[in-house]
């Protein structure tokens, strides 16, 4: 079980690294629209992640290399190979914490999309009742207040859905973990 959580990491990284590819355009020309830090189990790399077009592209050799894989290039195909005699896994302690820690994530994106709404609801009488439509020819819903408001809105609701989403991996690794006992 272990051994395949560390593949199935290892998997989505390639994965996430070989979108471009299979999506059949090169990246050879796009713009880098920006660059991120690489974190693995709490361990910066020394390499930056870039943004292209919406998709982030990991060094595979930096994340490979911190997991304690092998890291080999040839004909074309990368592989990641682990070397490590000692599993990477998560202990239960290590997932509880985690858990712990998205749980306590969650509620302010939710309540920030609550404030957001409201916000927004308010925006909007207020529009109606200055009948700004009328002196302006924009509808609320084509207003910049209205655009910036749904934008954070979808940001935030990406994020909750993002933690929701980890935190049902992590109880099943929890309950997996627990029957190893």
């Amino acid at each position: 079980m272990k051994k395949i959580i560390i593949g199935s990491l290892c998997f989505i990284i390639l994965i996430a690294g070989s979108a471009a590819y299979a999506a059949g355009e090169s990246l050879v020309g796009k713009k880098v629209t920006r660059t991120v830090e690489v974190i693995v189990n709490g361990q910066k790399t020394n390499a930056e992640a870039v943004v292209i077009d919406g998709v982030t592209y990991a060094p595979v050799r930096a994340v490979g290399e911190i997991t304690g894989s092998t890291v080999k290039y040839e004909g074309g195909v990368v592989t990641l190979n682990n070397t490590q005699g000692k599993e990477q896994t998560m202990n239960i302690v290590q997932v509880n914490s985690r858990i712990s820690d998205i749980n306590e994530a969650i509620p302010p994106y939710k309540r920030t999309v609550s404030v957001i709404n409201e916000n927004l609801e308010k925006l909007k009488g207020n529009y109606e009742n200055e009948k700004i439509f009328e002196k302006t020819g924009i509808k609320f819903e084509d207003s910049a207040d209205f655009k910036r408001g749904t934008n954070e809105i979808k940001r935030n609701e990406s994020e909750i859905d993002k933690l929701q989403k980890e935190l049902v991996v992590l109880e099943h690794l929890k309950k997996e973990l627990n029957m190893e006992k």
